[in-house]
């Protein structure tokens, strides 16, 4: 047996039994239990329904032989049974927040596995290709110091090779670290001797030993150089 639930002065009439009876089709009820039965109150609105009795067990499971008798009396008219209700919808809506706070933080959760995993996979490709670019370096370095000991005609070939590698290269982020004629700089170059006589002003890289490289932002080798130091004695 099911009695509504009213505030004091809220109008009221006996409900549509079969309405009622649809709506708790093969739902598990028993005493005391609260259920809200849309489409059934004014203009199609719901209504709360308290149950005040089930047998033969205490506990039913609504079915097309259950009968279900929806009194017009509602349960206590003071207000005490609708509070009972209210605070039952705020304790399934508090369940509610928590599931979706709790959905939040796992979505936040796998999103920074993500993140941390897109990081991890880009400093591997960077680890790697720092690895390949140091392998190259020697190469480098041979294909120039070709060019200052071989005749001018064969020269201009190695020259070209050596452009088209350094070009490839810098497409993949390697560049040669400029130095000839700077300013000292101690993160990108590594002073290995001194000029005196250069017209250069003190402390510029007055010749280049050995071209230094950068992948990125990141120094991988540093531009071996000569710097103008006036009054002393070159090495």
């Amino acid at each position: 047996m099911l009695a509504p639930l009213y505030v004091p002065g809220m109008p009221h009439g006996p409900p549509p039994k079969g309405a009622v009876e649809g709506a708790l089709r093969d739902r598990i009820l028993t005493q005391g239990d609260i259920v809200i039965v849309p489409g059934v109150g004014l203009l199609g609105g719901a209504l709360m329904f308290m149950v005040q009795h089930a047998a033969p067990d205490r506990i039913v499971q609504v079915s097309k032989g259950t009968t279900v008798v929806a009194t017009d009396e509602p349960v206590n008219e003071d207000g005490t049974a609708w509070n009972a209700a209210g605070a039952e919808m705020a304790a399934l809506r508090q369940k509610l927040e928590n599931a979706q706070r709790e959905q939040l933080y796992l979505r936040a959760e796998v999103e920074n596995v993500r993140k941390a995993a897109d990081r991890e996979r880009e400093d591997f490709h960077r680890r790697a290709a720092e690895s390949v670019f140091e392998r190259l370096l020697p190469t480098l370095d041979e294909l120039e110091a070709a060019l200052d000991g071989l005749p001018e005609e064969h020269a201009k070939g190695v020259a070209m090779v050596r452009e088209n590698l350094l070009r490839s290269l810098a497409e993949l982020g390697l560049h040669p670290i400029p130095a000839e004629g700077a300013r000292f700089d101690p993160y990108r170059h590594e002073a290995a001797d001194v000029v005196t006589d250069s017209p250069l002003e003190e402390g510029r890289v007055a010749r280049v030993l050995r071209t230094g490289y950068l992948y990125g932002a990141k120094v991988l080798r540093p531009t071996l150089v000569a710097v103008v130091k006036k009054g002393g004695k070159d090495a």
